[in-house]
């Protein structure tokens, strides 16, 4: 979900088993060129500041809590064009260790000290582990480019008209985490929502995640802690920030031809199942109910049904191994299906 992820799933595709695309997962008893025996770490940034606002620099580190990392510095660079500005900035310069299952931190940049425009910012973390060394640009993963991040900081606001709100459909929390993928915490999401200018974000967790027990991958909870953690952290992080969050849900279900697709659904109360595309029995990837039926129960819940990246197509693989197939014309032809994602990262 952060930088790099296509890079990951071009390897992925090519070398299924050799570049799976979680650095500490592996198929039994085969090599993995992506696999570390370190924590995952992340550096993130906005693509876009409002005015005046400060730049956000997140820090992200994953699975500490098997692989402990002390973090000894943060140095940032800006580059303008061409040219690169003399001054590094230090963003952190004091050491610390970190062996939590999932770590944040936010590191705020005062915003008249980076430059006005469209500029490219270089972040090096340097870092031990095992009494190791080690430095990366951006991130500690293989394959992915580790190049400077864009970001534009603008001196005009959103043109955005008196009664309208920006917001983000699609997001995943914390909640999110799984051998593929996982999300940041609500209170990064707030503080880049911030910055950006987005009023609103609906978080939007896989419904094959979301059913897990708590920091456990394929783990099914009857109880769905996940979901109610889920529910407690949105109200908290409501009353503590000024962008609004969105209780939802990413759910896999059925198109017209019984493979899987992505449906979100806003303002929902209530977990809804769905686990056809989720991995966690190989080859048993049918939908367990189609989109049409989910699109009801939303709806029921008083929430809104959002078709996920309808213009997306599944790769050789998602079809093969998961039964993941597109939006096809007969399901999005649905009186009660009125809102699609038009716009997604790709």
């Amino acid at each position: 979900m952060f930088a790099g992820l296509d890079e990951i799933n071009f390897l992925f595709t090519l070398l299924p088993f050799a570049a799976y695309a979680e650095i500490h997962y592996r198929f039994r008893g085969m090599p993995s060129l992506l696999h570390k025996t370190e924590p995952e770490i992340i550096l993130d940034v906005p693509r876009r500041l409002e005015p005046k606002k400060d730049l956000p620099v997140v820090l992200i580190i994953k699975d500490a809590d098997k692989y402990p990392v002390t973090i000894h510095s943060i140095e940032a660079c800006a580059l303008v064009g061409e040219k690169k500005t003399e001054d590094i900035l230090k963003l952190i310069s004091q050491s610390f260790t970190v062996d939590s299952y999932l770590f944040h931190k936010i590191i705020p940049v005062k915003n008249d000290i980076i430059p006005e425009g469209e500029f490219e910012l270089e972040l090096k973390i340097k870092y031990s582990h095992n009494n190791q060394l080690r430095e990366a640009k951006c991130d500690n993963h293989a394959g992915c480019s580790h190049k400077p991040f864009k970001i534009y900081n603008s001196t005009e606001e959103w043109p955005i008209e008196d009664g309208w709100y920006g917001g983000d459909i699609h997001a995943h929390s914390d909640m999110t985490d799984d051998f593929v993928e996982f999300g940041a915490p609500l209170k990064v999401y707030a503080k880049i929502a911030e910055s950006i200018g987005i009023d609103w974000l609906g978080i939007t967790d896989h419904s094959y995640d979301i059913d897990d027990e708590p920091e456990k991958c394929y783990a099914p909870d009857p109880e769905l802690k996940r979901w109610k953690r889920l529910s407690e952290n949105i109200k908290r992080v409501n009353c503590e920030s000024d962008v609004v969050f969105i209780q939802g849900e990413e759910v896999s279900c059925g198109n017209d031809e019984n493979q899987n697709v992505h449906l979100l659904g806003l303002d929902v109360e209530k977990f809804i199942p769905g686990y056809g595309d989720s991995g966690e029995s190989w080859f048993n990837n049918r939908p367990n109910q189609s989109a049409s039926n989910v699109i009801d129960e939303i709806i029921a819940q008083g929430g809104f049904p959002i078709a996920a990246h309808p213009g997306e197509k599944p790769t050789f693989l998602e079809k093969l191994l998961l039964n993941r197939g597109p939006w096809r014309y007969n399901d999005l032809n649905n009186q009660n299906l009125n809102h699609f994602q038009v716009l997604n990262g790709r």
